[in-house]
């Protein structure tokens, strides 16, 4: 019954992502966290639940001290607080299932692995229709934003063949494109398939356009390159005539409407920048105002905002948070992130000292990203959280 609640959790936040059928996910996310309480052999750790009580306790009136200060001239909603809750509970009674053999890691890991697979098969199978015609993306794409707040699309020149279409789920798939990369046998399964999900994976990465996702996956498959080819001659050539190609591709293409150079010129991209660097001044200027308690969760600038749909949700989220929630608050968000890092850190492992790298990354990509506080992002934080559940139980 536990697995069949945690597959259909992964299956529905990942493969739809934000708020679409956000009533029946939180049906089922309900069912989640309170199943220990079905199940009375649950043993918990007071250290843990401790922890996680101060976080939740703070995080549970900080609306009510936000109204109780003023500070709701500003405010959108409470959806910020709502959503690091929700991914409170959910790393924690992750963990709690793992620590008492109710969960395995690897289990978990499958669910997340085939859900982010059916996502990318989905995004694969719109650009196929798009492709041979059957899908009008001017139509479709635009639709599809509808149904699903937060997918963002923008049509390249060419007819519409080429676009770009990410949602939330892009970087849980990056994320599980990095962990397959450095520890394949996460995921026991045939060369053939497990092949076939990394293609599909690298086929949501190149086709979200976003730079951050674009270098993480670099990062991992330069590593995966440098842990297979034992003769440091071959490693350096390869590395050479890589780079050499890149740079020559990237310099030589003349056809505006070539995937490579659309590509080319949306990484070397500044206006993007320069929009999230003015957003980040005005923040911090709010933020001087009261810079140890914030301005309220759910608080933003008025005419500085990245979605009338979204206020709040600022592309430069640590920033963002800064300003909401002060000082002493982005503390108290920073603890299960720093907790998480560390967690890896202590496992002596080559494979979780590169794992914490890419935690970290994910972590400093709250600079130009809101991917920090989605929901969906509890399944990135609960994977990292519970590595040593891998490392130390059997699997």
């Amino acid at each position: 019954m536990l697995r069949v609640i945690v597959s259909f959790n992964a299956f529905l936040w990942i493969v739809f992502p934000s708020t679409s059928l956000f009533l029946l996910k939180l049906v089922l996310l309900l069912m989640l966290f309170s199943y220990p309480l079905i199940k009375k052999r649950v043993k918990i750790n007071l250290i843990t639940i401790t922890f996680f009580s101060i976080i939740c306790c703070f995080l549970i009136a900080f609306p009510l001290y936000s109204e109780f200060l003023g500070f709701s001239e500003n405010l959108d909603s409470t959806v910020v607080v709502r959503n690091i809750l929700i991914i409170l509970m959910f790393v924690l009674i992750i963990d709690i299932y793992m620590s008492n053999s109710l969960l395995s890691y690897s289990d978990y890991f499958r669910y997340v692995i085939y859900s982010c697979f059916i996502y990318s098969v989905l995004k694969f199978s719109i650009f196929f229709f798009i492709l041979i015609g059957f899908l009008d993306p001017f139509i479709f794409l635009p639709a599809l934003g509808d149904f699903i707040p937060g997918m963002v699309h923008q049509i390249f020149p060419g007819g519409g063949i080429l676009y770009r279409l990410a949602s939330s789920s892009d970087i849980i798939v990056a994320i599980c494109f990095c962990m397959l990369a450095i520890k394949p046998r996460l995921l026991n399964v045939k060369r053939t398939r497990f092949i076939l999900i990394m293609f599909f994976f690298v086929f949501v990465i190149i086709q979200s356009y976003t730079r951050f996702l674009w270098l993480l996956a670099l990062i991992c498959i330069c590593y995966r390159i440098v842990l297979s080819i034992k003769k440091p001659i071959v490693l350096a050539l390869i590395l050479i005539l890589f780079s050499s190609f890149s740079i020559y591709l990237f310099n030589n293409i003349s056809d505006k409407e070539s995937p490579v150079n659309i590509i080319a010129t949306r990484f070397n991209d500044t206006h993007s920048l320069d929009i999230k660097m003015i957003q980040s001044q005005k923040l911090l200027t709010e933020f001087y105002k009261t810079p140890i308690l914030g301005k309220g969760s759910g608080s933003y600038v008025p005419g500085y905002v990245r979605d009338e749909r979204q206020k709040y949700q600022y592309e430069n989220q640590i920033i963002s948070s800064l300003m909401q929630f002060g000082i002493i608050g982005l503390t108290f968000l920073l603890i299960l992130p720093f907790g998480i890092f560390f967690r890896l850190l202590s496992t002596n492992l080559l494979s979780s000292y590169v794992l914490s790298g890419v935690f970290l990354l994910f972590i400093l990509s709250g600079f130009s990203n809101p991917n920090l506080t989605i929901i969906s992002s509890c399944f990135i934080y609960s994977l990292f959280y519970s590595y040593k559940h891998y490392l130390n139980g059997p699997t």
